[in-house]
């Protein structure tokens, strides 16, 4: 991100200012007000106590739940401080003083909130409204950014300043480093204050080891100085996205997983695989994800060996890792024909799929439309995209079907129930044929036969939840 540079503690503010007040006139036309219908708000403007002259005071009419409804007004105070809005149509409003350009006030909202969404409603209907409006001294904060490592100061980097309770305000203030890394924010409200580090445009500085959100908190009420922000230049990655026939993967999307406490961009493979992570925090562990089209599985990184199991890289601050190529495989998919549950039944199943530490289960509320059935046909259900593997497939049913007890059969062929698990390659669809026979009519049918996938051990099955212990793993 390129570093606004903005200087001084003026101008930060007063643009900001500005802004908000045009978005406000941006929000409506002003209702006309009838004279018997108007209300009045008026109050007095203080600062620290003293009254504050010659200073903006806005009224914007909102709804009831308090967003913005219609067009700003703004009054001046006079010599006492007082302002007033004799003729209000709105019959619910905020008031906000901006802060004065001399002084160290903080813009205020009545009664004393520092966000458009915190401030307090006026009811004009209680005629006249009184809302005095007292502007505290902003706290301030100033220190140094420094390198982590090595202690030289960081100049160009964005110093921003926001509200710790509300996070998607607008900044209070921002300043940016100088040439000796030094920084300094005034006028800030007092409530608990993040400071947040944009690094200079092409410096790949990430957070220094250990540090946390909290460490960059500090009390908007308070005068802190000598507040030393650590950064250490981040990682690098490369490597290459290929698949399972080495081919080139292009704008796959690779990314960095589970790093803390801020992770980089994401990276796009150009048309040789190749990408590039820059700004990668440092330590061990770290997890490379590629995900692609193209009937392709995300993966993580696995080394020269796609069949190895994935594995994770461990990089250090300034590091180059290079040759982190992550080899994507091709989906593979299976089509199960149901047999004993035909057309003219509602379907309801969930067909699992069982391989070495792991299941996969994926739940058919209903027939698939693009394959309605034959009657006296089974029924045929797409299941994937799953890893290739070898697979013991067996099918449980919804409450839908009360008349069927659950097939765990795995089979390569025609009805006959093998009990062989089903190899699946990359890209191939293998085909399965699994039964439901009817209750009562199959072989050990009794009750010792129905811990797994019966009516009774999920009812809510037909709403399409899973059994506890099956729900790790879904797809589909």
């Amino acid at each position: 991100m390129n570093a606004l540079r903005v200087r001084g503690r003026r101008t930060p503010r007063l643009l900001m200012a500005l802004a908000l007040l045009v978005a406000l006139a941006s929000l409506g036309p002003t209702r006309v007000a009838s004279a018997d219908s108007a209300g009045q708000v008026s109050g007095v403007v203080t600062g620290a106590g003293s009254a504050l002259p010659n200073v903006w005071v806005t009224l914007t009419p909102v709804t009831d739940a308090g967003r913005p409804e219609g067009a700003p007004i703004v009054a001046i105070t006079d010599g006492s401080g007082r302002y007033e809005f004799p003729e209000v149509d709105s019959p619910t409003v905020k008031v906000h003083v901006m802060s004065p350009l001399s002084g160290e006030f903080v813009t205020t909202y009545w009664p004393d909130a520092y966000t458009f969404a915190a401030a307090g409603l006026i009811r004009t209907s209680d005629r006249p409204v009184a809302a005095d409006i007292d502007l505290p001294r902003g706290g301030s904060v100033a220190g140094q950014l420094v390198d982590g490592r090595t202690g030289a100061p960081i100049a160009g980097a964005r110093i921003v300043a926001s509200m710790t309770d509300y996070p998607s305000a607008a900044p209070v203030a921002i300043d940016v480093t100088t040439d000796t890394g030094a920084y300094a924010i005034s006028g800030l409200p007092p409530v608990p204050i993040d400071l947040a580090v944009e690094p200079p445009s092409g410096r790949p500085y990430v957070p220094a080891a250990g540090a946390t959100v909290d460490a960059l908190r500090v009390d908007g009420g308070a005068a802190i100085v000598d507040k030393i922000i650590r950064l250490q230049l981040g990682a690098e990655i490369r490597g290459r996205v290929l698949d399972d026939a080495g081919e080139p993967v292009a704008r796959a999307s690779v990314r960095v997983v589970g790093c803390s406490p801020t992770c980089p961009p994401e990276a796009l493979s150009d048309a040789t695989g190749g990408y590039r992570l820059v700004g990668v925090a440092p330590g061990a562990g770290v997890r490379v994800e590629a995900v692609a089209g193209q009937g392709l599985l995300s993966r993580w990184f696995l080394g020269a060996d796609p069949a190895a199991p994935a594995t994770a890289v461990d990089v250090d601050a300034g590091d180059l890792v290079d040759g982190v190529d992550i080899v994507l495989v091709r989906a593979a998919h299976l089509t199960v024909d149901v047999a004993g549950a035909n057309s003219a039944e509602p379907l309801q199943v969930i067909v699992w799929l069982r391989t070495a530490g792991r299941t996969y289960g994926q739940y058919f509320a209903h027939r698939p439309d693009a394959d309605p059935g034959i009657p006296g046909e089974p029924i045929r259900l797409r299941v994937g995209p799953v890893p290739p593997g070898d697979y013991a497939v067996s099918i449980s049913p919804g409450t839908a079907n009360p008349g069927h007890l659950p097939s765990r059969w795995s089979t390569r062929s025609s009805q006959t129930p093998t009990g062989e698990p089903v190899r699946v390659s990359a890209g191939q669809d293998a085909q399965v044929v699994l039964r439901l026979d009817s209750r009562g009519s199959a072989p050990g049918s009794g009750p010792a036969d129905q811990s797994e996938g019966t009516i009774g051990s999920w009812p809510g099955l037909a709403q399409g939840f899973l059994a506890p212990l099956e729900a790790r793993t879904l797809f589909g």
